[in-house]
């Protein structure tokens, strides 16, 4: 359980910093690339506003499972807390595959989740990073990823973006305290 979240099943935050880091390390040693997804739902807090926190939680856990359906299965996807999650894919050394995912994660969301006899509506925003293009290691490369993400939600949410930055190691420790 030290490494599950609770309502999803997901690994949460302890076990994908875990995952990260070895996949970077991979990375490194195998000279193959990595990517990075840092995923917000839209909307979530409309849903639990109008329909209750039971019906917030059952988003939550829809979304969770198809986010799953979204990956292989040597990706790891993880919820951080509250609406945010973590993508993992090693092996992956162009935007194709990650842009891909990342789309799917967009469409997964906007399907409708019905709850209590009502459709519920939400959407995700995502932000992509690539190692080693935008980080050596995990910090810089979810930070850069973070970066991407509130690129798109200050734009108009419900989309994904490729980080265009790389962000240094003092600028991850920065945003991280």
């Amino acid at each position: 359980m030290a490494y599950s979240d609770i309502l999803t099943g997901l690994p949460n935050r302890a076990l994908v910093s875990n995952r990260l880091r070895d996949a970077v390390s991979d990375a490194q040693c195998s000279d193959s690339g990595l990517a990075v997804l840092m995923a917000d739902l839209d909307g979530l807090k409309r849903a639990n506003d109008t329909y209750g926190h039971q019906a917030g939680d059952s988003v939550l856990k829809v979304t969770a499972q198809r986010f799953v359906e979204c990956v292989r299965e040597t990706d790891t996807v993880a919820r951080l807390g509250g609406d945010e999650f973590c993508i993992v894919l090693p092996g992956v050394a162009g935007w194709h595959i990650a842009e891909t995912v990342a789309a799917r994660l967009v469409e997964a969301a906007r399907q409708p989740i019905f709850i209590n006899g009502r459709d519920v509506r939400i959407g995700v925003s995502v932000g992509i990073a690539m190692f080693p293009e935008h980080g050596a290691n995990r910090e810089e490369l979810i930070a850069a990823a973070d970066a991407a993400l509130y690129e798109i939600k200050r734009g108009g949410k419900n989309h994904y973006a490729r980080a265009s930055v790389r962000v240094s190691s003092a600028e991850a420790d920065r945003d991280a305290a």
